[in-house]
């Protein structure tokens, strides 16, 4: 029973925990490869950083592709008790994820172009 007094069944009240488990999976995945993107340099953009390291880049890729595996194939949904999430729950990761990548390109922009400033050493970890 809610606090609004809607009273869930038991398979309801296991359908929301198997979403709840896939939105879990979901928004790690979704950070560790937003991660991944952040801290590929400290000062240098993003955009203009080579990619050096293809495997972790690979690894990121199969990492997702596994990750759909899991959401989406009925057999890992009764193994892993899961069940297939709403669409916005794969839109919340990313737009985090951008925010925080949008954060840090402007940090290490700040940090090239004005190197002696308080906020720019405040920033440079």
């Amino acid at each position: 029973t809610t606090s609004s007094g809607i009273v869930y069944t038991a398979q309801v009240q296991l359908d929301i925990k198997g979403q709840a488990a896939a939105a879990y999976q979901i928004t790690l995945i979704m950070s560790q490869v937003f991660h991944l993107c952040n801290c590929s340099t400290r000062r240098v953009s993003i955009f203009t950083h080579r990619r050096t390291n293809i495997v972790s880049w690979f690894a990121a890729v199969i990492e997702v592709l596994l990750l759909i595996l899991f959401i989406y194939l009925p057999v890992f949904h009764y193994i892993m008790v899961i069940d297939t999430p709403p669409l916005l729950v794969w839109l919340a990761g990313p737009a985090v994820g951008l925010y925080l990548l949008a954060f840090n390109e402007l940090r290490k922009w700040l940090i090239r172009t004005r190197p002696r400033s308080v906020l720019a050493r405040a920033l440079a970890w």
